[in-house]
This record gives C-alpha cells, sequence and structure tokens, in this order.
C-alpha cells in the first residue's frame, strides 16, 4: 500500500476536472480524497503501487478535454488508511497559481436539451453543465466554487442538488447548474427603466417583437452587455453605427450553425474549427458577394 499527493497546476477548475478524478478513483478503487485550492487541484489517493501507476497516467492522459495541465507534481505520504474517496471542501490557503477558465460556448449535449421539447430545461436560455457556460465572467475569488460566484446567492432546487451530487450525471459538481425551477433572475426595462417583464418567458416574447421592430435591445451577458439588433434592416445598423460612433468597423454578427454562415460567407477548414469550438470566438471571414 502506498499513499501519494497529487499537485495539478494550470486550467483544472470549472472544467469537471474534480468529478474526472473521483470517477477515475472508484474505478480503479483507490481511496482518498481530492479538492480545489488556490493554486490548482490537490489530490490524496492510496493503493496498491501498480493501481497507482495507472492512476497517474489516467489523470494525465484522460483529463477533461477543456482542461490544461500546465504542472503536474507527485509526493508520497504516509499511510492515512482511508475508508473512501470523496470531494472534500476546497482550501483557501496558498499562494494564487491559478489558470483562470474562460467562459465556453453551449456544448452538444446542453444543445441538444435545450432543443428536447420533453426536456426540462427546453429554450432554458442558461442551460450549462460541466463542459460549457460562463467562468471567467462569474467568478469572484479563488479556488472556483460556486459560494465564489456570482452563482452563490441562486439555491438550486431539489432535481439540480440532486444532478449535483450525483457522481454519474454530466452535471456532478457543476457550479453553474440551474434550471427552470431555480432560475437565474431576468428581467426586461425600456429606455425610460420601465419594468416591461419580470420573467425569461415573459420577456422573450417581447424581445424578439423589439428586435423585429427595429430596436436596438442592450442584453447583459457573460462578461458585459451586447448590443442586438437585426442585421438584415439597414435603418437599424445605420442608427448603431451612429450612437456607437463606428462609421465603418464591422459589427459581430450571430449565426446559428455553419451551414448558415457558410451561405454568406467563405469558411476554411479552420474558421470552421474555431467557429464551431467550445470556446466560441468571433472569426473573420470573407463575405461572398451578394448579385
Amino acid at each position: 500500500m502506498q499513499c501519494i499527493h497529487i499537485h495539478i497546476e494550470g486550467q483544472v477548475q470549472g472544467v469537471g476536472f474534480r468529478p474526472f478524478v473521483y470517477r477515475l478513483a472508484q474505478a480503479l478503487q483507490l481511496k482518498g480524497w481530492v479538492c480545489n485550492g488556490v493554486d490548482g487541484v490537490h489530490i490524496e489517493a492510496e493503493g496498491d503501487e501498480e493501481t497507482l501507476r495507472q492512476f497517474r497516467t489516467l489523470l494525465q492522459e484522460e483529463y477533461p478535454p477543456i482542461a490544461r495541465i500546465t504542472r503536474f507534481v507527485i509526493e508520497e505520504k504516509s499511510l492515512k488508511y482511508f475508508t473512501d474517496f470523496k470531494i472534500i471542501e476546497s482550501s483557501t490557503s496558498g499562494k494564487p497559481n491559478l489558470l483562470i477558465t474562460p467562459d465556453f460556448g453551449l456544448c452538444d449535449s446542453c444543445r441538444h436539451e435545450l432543443h428536447d421539447t420533453a426536456n426540462q430545461r427546453h429554450h432554458y436560455p442558461f442551460i450549462t453543465c460541466t463542459q460549457c457556460g460562463p467562468r471567467y465572467s462569474i467568478i469572484q475569488s479563488l479556488p472556483y466554487d460556486r459560494p465564489t460566484t456570482s452563482m452563490r446567492d441562486f439555491r438550486m432546487c431539489t432535481h439540480c442538488e440532486e444532478e449535483y451530487y450525483n457522481p454519474l450525471n454530466r452535471r456532478y459538481y457543476s457550479q453553474t447548474n440551474s434550471c427552470p425551477h431555480c432560475t437565474i433572475d431576468t428581467w426586461l426595462v425600456n429606455n425610460r427603466g420601465e419594468l416591461l417583464a419580470h420573467t425569461w418567458e415573459e420577456a422573450y416574447p417581447l424581445l424578439l417583437s423589439q428586435l423585429q421592430n427595429g430596436s436596438i435591445i442592450a442584453m447583459k451577458g457573460i462578461g458585459g452587455y451586447l448590443l442586438l439588433t437585426d442585421a438584415t434592416n439597414a435603418s437599424s445598423i445605420e442608427k448603431l453605427r451612429e450612437r456607437k460612433h463606428r462609421p465603418t468597423k464591422p459589427f459581430a454578427l450571430m449565426y446559428p450553425d455553419l451551414d448558415a454562415l457558410k451561405l454568406d460567407a467563405f469558411v476554411n477548414d479552420d474558421e470552421a474549427k474555431a467557429f464551431s469550438s467550445l470556446s466560441s470566438p468571433i472569426v473573420l471571414v470573407p463575405v461572398r458577394q451578394t448579385p
């Protein structure tokens, strides 16, 4: 029997790393714990030498796709005789040394749920899991846990808590977890500050109506406010350029998918890969000339 302590640095918080470690330890029947710290992820694990060697290898080869490991340190410890493996409370001690996880676009699993009429998160605008959603824009201090983010004020409903504490669920320890039953507060006001809607269900049809009528909407999103308007409405675009003092510089356009983008622009393989990635960056592509 051996006991080892593993310290992993990099982009390892807010990416499902602790659930990954937990499930791997359970599969290998190791005992110990994993936790977040201000300097990364810490693990203590006990087992036989060969199993621990396999554990170390798999940690470095099969970690979550949106994680990045920059340093992996192993230290042998005296046996603690752990009786199980668990995720323990995060540590706030030590010197901060952590890559802050950026905001991510919607993953394929959440996108499927979003459009599934039978799913409880059907058309829920704040859908997210351990592999997607806001990170950088909601974190307020380290380590990355729900109490250190702007999510701390939103209590999970029973269903979301069941997902959060279920090791087999992809929302296991998903700090951004919510659903229509424990929804993020939403409201819509006009340019005079008058309240028009105080739920997403009320706000959504009003937003569509205003966009169709040529209005400019300021929407608070992850990372700041987005100015939305109908890109096919020349009058709205001219008004936006005037108000932004931006006479010629291109605006970012939103497309629902790659096929729709290709109708208006030439897209090479690298551009398509970036457009479809979880990072969801703004991609510069040459526009097709209209006849």
